[in-house]
């Protein structure tokens, strides 16, 4: 049985813990409103972009001579609150780089916990990304890291209303010529290429590789921080119900123990003006 102190204790303690709340709900959704109507107008050109990067890639594969690489992406966040969405996530991620021949980019310091528990023996490279901004110097690094790859996976959190925040998978490809191709066999696959390029698909190579790729990239960090402050917003909704409830509960405990200790108090008088 709890006495009244530790209740008065305990309704602290959750008054406290909901403004707390409040804070973080209230800083989550300007921080959604603040990206989440360029992202939804974004979309759709990215999508018929990360289409054009798979026909022109292959295009461009044909005229470079490159050994194939992969790299797989894990867009994960730089620290907790952000519901199940980062580890949904990354089960995805890591199931699907077991087995693969390619280069691993962890970029948030909370994929690093996630890798030490699960995959400790896998080798990768762990990029620092702030939650709340996504700085241009850091998107080019990270572009620039990618730009030599000839396909890359990327893993990231997709927005798909308040309640729902999506696993996604984006890939940027191109199917590369081996290295061993002869020259009568380049000359014609690129003639079978699906558009024309001007001055020549050699030139238009590394203007595709850097420009489109960074735009790409580009578009699934945003489209992983709207997801990630999507999920926090539900996780702190709930958080914010159970507190709620049990500040309901705590106040019945407090006048019912008040009651209790009142009645005492009553019957104790009595019992004395009776002696």
């Amino acid at each position: 049985m709890k006495t009244i102190k530790k209740i008065k204790s305990d309704l602290v303690m959750n008054n406290d813990a909901r403004g707390i709340i409040q804070v973080f709900e209230e800083v989550s959704a300007r921080k959604m409103m603040d990206i989440r109507e360029g992202i939804l107008a974004e979309r759709a050109f990215l999508e018929r972009l990360s289409t054009l990067s798979d026909d022109v890639g292959t295009d461009l594969a044909l005229a470079e001579s490159r050994t194939p690489k992969k790299a797989a992406v894990y867009l994960a966040s730089n620290a907790g609150l952000f519901g199940d969405l980062p580890e949904r996530v990354f089960s995805l991620f890591i199931s699907e780089i077991k087995g693969m021949d390619a280069d691993i980019f962890v970029i948030g310091k909370e994929g690093a916990i996630y890798m030490k528990n699960a995959a400790p023996r896998i080798q990768y490279k762990l990029i620092d990304m702030p939650d709340d901004e996504l700085p241009e110097t850091l998107l080019g690094e990270i572009s620039n890291f990618l730009a030599g790859y000839s396909s890359i996976s990327v893993f990231y959190g997709r927005f798909k209303n308040l309640v729902n925040q999506e696993v996604a998978l984006g890939k940027v490809s191109g199917n590369t010529i081996s290295e061993n191709a002869n020259k009568d066999e380049k000359e014609m696959r690129l003639k079978r290429a699906r558009y024309l390029y001007e001055p020549n698909i050699e030139s238009v190579s590394v203007k595709f590789r850097n420009e489109i790729l960074a735009v790409l990239i580009e578009g699934m960090t945003r489209e992983n921080q709207l997801a990630k402050f999507g999920s926090r917003l539900m996780h702190l909704d709930k958080a914010f119900d159970n507190i709620e409830k049990s500040l309901e509960k705590l106040t019945f405990e407090f006048r019912r123990e008040s009651k209790k200790l009142e009645d005492k108090k009553q019957i104790e008088r009595v019992s004395r003006l009776m002696i």
